[in-house]
């Protein structure tokens, strides 16, 4: 049984949730050929994406989605009740506490990649 933790933002008791093997699996292997929540759920996807990819330093709300109980929608709530960025962080530490192994697949992921843009825009094609 995964292990449950909760963060009590004002009067919301969030749950943060410990991914499974295959949940994890499951959530990488979607990302290439998947719409981001973010995209899906508004109208000016563009400008929703940097939010979901950039608000936070190491998540995407994608990731705080799939590791909580909340929605999407409870994070971009444009209402007097909305989340500041703050508590979304609280919740954001917990849920590394729960997933080390996610987020270190994640950094190295990003590292992988990072290595690759850096190999195909530093080295010149030989002329044929």
């Amino acid at each position: 049984m995964p292990a449950n933790n909760v963060v009590v933002i004002g009067s919301t008791a969030v749950t943060i949730l410990e991914l499974t093997v295959g949940q994890i699996q499951s959530f990488f292997s979607s990302m290439a050929s998947a719409t981001p929540v973010a995209d899906a759920q508004n109208s000016d996807p563009e400008h929703f994406s940097l939010v979901n990819d950039m608000l936070f330093q190491d998540v995407s709300l994608d990731e705080i989605v799939l590791m909580t109980t909340l929605s999407y929608q409870d994070l971009v709530s444009n209402d007097d009740n909305g989340y500041l960025p703050s508590d979304i962080q609280r919740v954001i530490d917990k849920m590394k506490a729960i997933n080390p192994h996610f987020f270190q697949m994640r950094q190295r992921m990003l590292d992988i990649t990072a290595t690759m843009t850096n190999l195909t825009t530093s080295t010149p094609l030989s002329a044929a």
